[in-house]
């Protein structure tokens, strides 16, 4: 009765009820993307896929900006210095804005000088708006997550989200033209920011003072790169591709990506969301090590079965949603899926890193991670998509969890782990092993 009394409370009020939040909304973003991806897959070729997976590749590489760990100082700041924090936050946030919108409109640009259609530079554009009205909700969206109100930012996320590939579905039917892909975040900006701002009470106050640039900088550069060689990860291999093999191949290799990781890399972002700020309110030692890996273990158990049946019914599955002639593209989805895994037990022992405040070793991680990525990309590009995709896979799992493991080498030790079961078996009122041992 005990056990079960204890496993409703965490789901209420923990870091399950957390993730379960945050799941879900990711899940119904992804769920209705689906929806969008189907509409694409039903009203425009590939080669109108192609473009507009360009744009929105371009447009998530330049959105990994925004996560520069700002908001993850703002939750790990004491009481006694979070006003000041927040003033200096704030000011930074509008600053960047201003920074991504003039280098994602400078890139669209670029590559209409350079010869692409100047429909992309109209896409990245408009998609580069919704940087206007964040920072008027970024200092809320952290203050609620610190407060433990992950549940209500999750609400707001899904809201946005399933706002947007809805109005994006619709559009596409309405207009079949890549343009539809990009217009509905504009639209949705404003109600992300609104929504945010209701969360909690807080105005920007001067007169309370600033914190050094440097509390945030050094920490916030690591982190910004680290996201930025996470998206190269998940957008690199599709520029290479749009390079080697044209757009008309980027077009379905997007298709298949999405179909086969996105349900998953919900689980994952959701997974990253909220296992900082719990790690954040552990006690170091054991009891922070016993957070992290419960809950990496609830993540793996909960996509282990989802990710055997996206594999075992991608051949049914692909053609049945998306329509036959999608059918050839069921492989390359069944072998994308298998990379999920790998990357959330990579994605979490990031945040475990920066819990620690070591930023720093994630980021030469990731680069050692994303160089070889790269390499094998470039490699197989020349053999084809479902040779890419192979490469992405096996590339993926044996980097990641090297330097999963490698980052994790002193809490996963023998030494940690029978500290780990001494503290578990006390907690329960039981014998220590030496003790029952002796």
């Amino acid at each position: 009765m005990f056990a079960v009394k204890n496993m409703r409370d965490q789901l209420s009020n923990g870091f399950l009820g957390n993730l379960s939040a945050y799941a879900i909304a990711e899940g119904l973003a992804k769920v209705t993307r689906l929806v969008t991806v189907i509409a694409l897959a039903r009203s425009i070729g590939p080669e109108g896929i192609g473009l507009a997976a360009l744009a929105l590749t371009i447009g998530e590489i330049v959105r990994a900006l925004t996560e520069n760990g700002i908001g993850q100082r703002i939750i790990s700041t004491p009481d006694q210095t979070l006003q000041k924090a927040t003033n200096t936050a704030y000011l930074i946030f509008w600053s960047w804005a201003f920074v991504l919108v003039i280098l994602q409109v400078g890139i669209g640009l670029i590559l209409w000088e350079m010869g692409y259609p100047g429909l992309l530079a109209i896409m990245l554009a408009v998609l580069s708006i919704p940087y206007l009205f964040m920072p008027a909700g970024l200092v809320h969206c952290f203050l609620a997550m610190r407060n433990n109100r992950l549940k209500a930012t999750a609400a707001v996320a899904a809201t946005q989200n399933v706002t947007s590939n809805l109005l994006t579905a619709l559009f596409i039917v309405i207009w079949p033209n890549p343009l539809s892909v990009a217009l509905p975040k504009f639209v949705t900006a404003p109600l992300w920011m609104l929504m945010m701002r209701r969360l909690v009470h807080w105005k920007f106050d001067r007169s309370q003072g600033f914190l050094p640039l440097s509390y945030f900088l050094k920490f916030s550069a690591s982190v910004i790169g680290v996201e930025m060689l996470r998206v190269l990860r998940l957008q690199a291999d599709k520029l290479i591709i749009s390079i080697f093999l044209g757009v008309e191949a980027l077009g379905i290799y997007y298709f298949a990506f999405n179909a086969g990781l996105g349900i998953t890399n919900s689980v994952s972002t959701a997974f990253s969301t909220c296992v900082f700020p719990h790690l954040c309110g552990q006690k170091q030692g054991v009891q922070r090590q016993r957070a992290f890996f419960k809950a990496l273990g609830i993540v793996l158990l909960l996509l282990m079965p989802v990710v055997a049946f996206q594999v075992l019914g991608a051949q049914y599955y692909v053609p049945l949603i998306f329509g036959a002639k999608w059918a050839g593209v069921s492989d390359i989805v069944a072998m994308l899926c298998l990379a999920a895994l790998p990357m959330v037990i990579w994605s979490g022992t990031g945040q475990w890193l920066r819990a620690h405040d070591r930023a720093h070793q994630e980021l030469v991680l990731s680069i050692i991670i994303t160089i070889t990525l790269l390499i094998t990309t470039v490699s197989l590009a020349p053999y084809g998509l479902m040779a890419i995709a192979t490469g992405y896979v096996i590339c993926t799992a044996l980097v990641q969890l090297s330097a999963a493991t490698w980052a994790l080498r002193d809490v996963i030790s023998p030494h940690q782990i029978y500290a780990a079961l001494v503290a578990k078996c006390q907690s329960l009122g039981g014998h220590t092993p030496k003790e029952h041992k002796a």
